[in-house]
């Protein structure tokens, strides 16, 4: 009986510990894998065009040469569900949606690394995303919110199609409401 104690003992210890741990360590990776989009919005606000998305005096500062300017540490070339999810966050910060479940702002270094990641590797919707950042990166808006319905499908998205481009005030204040930037 005295033998069985002490098995049962650092087993419950190990449960009590083990599965709060399993469960973080699950949501957390659910979080930073997740490839949800915002849902609609009929905003009749929209702009062609602007500019404002890539704003250099606001970029954020870039790591070492050839660093993930995204400020996340992975292997490259990186996934394609990745590269989507990059693709996908960028392009909240102009488009009209009700929510928005990922943020990362728009910013040439970010454009041109993506480039230069498909230089690396082939993708199955490579054209795609070489047309949407080749546009991005000539500063050409007048179709992002296209873009982020075209990624969006991508992504076998169920809500949050885009309805329209935002207005540079527009985008501004979401800039400004942003706490932190993730995918």
């Amino acid at each position: 009986m005295f033998k069985r104690k002490l098995v049962m003992i650092p087993l419950f210890i190990l449960l009590i510990v083990g599965i709060p741990f399993g469960v973080y360590y699950y949501l957390d990776s659910q979080t930073s894998t997740s490839t949800a989009s915002g849902s609609k919005n009929n905003d009749g606000d929209s702009q062609k065009s602007g500019n404002a998305a890539i704003s250099k005096a606001q970029d954020v500062e870039k790591g070492a040469e050839g660093e993930n300017p995204f400020n996340e540490s992975m292997t490259e070339p990186i996934a394609e569900n990745i590269m989507m999810q990059y693709i996908h966050a960028m392009s909240h910060q102009k488009v009209s949606a009700s929510e928005k479940w990922s943020y990362f702002r728009l910013t040439d270094d970010r454009v041109s690394y993506l480039l230069d990641q498909l230089e690396m590797k082939d993708y199955k919707h490579e054209k795609v995303y070489k047309d949407i950042l080749t546009r991005w990166s000539e500063e050409d808006f007048s179709e992002v919110d296209h873009d982020h319905n075209e990624i969006w499908n991508l992504q076998d998205g169920s809500v949050g199609e885009a309805k329209g481009i935002l207005s540079e005030k527009e985008e501004e204040a979401f800039i400004q409401k942003q706490n932190k930037e993730s995918r």
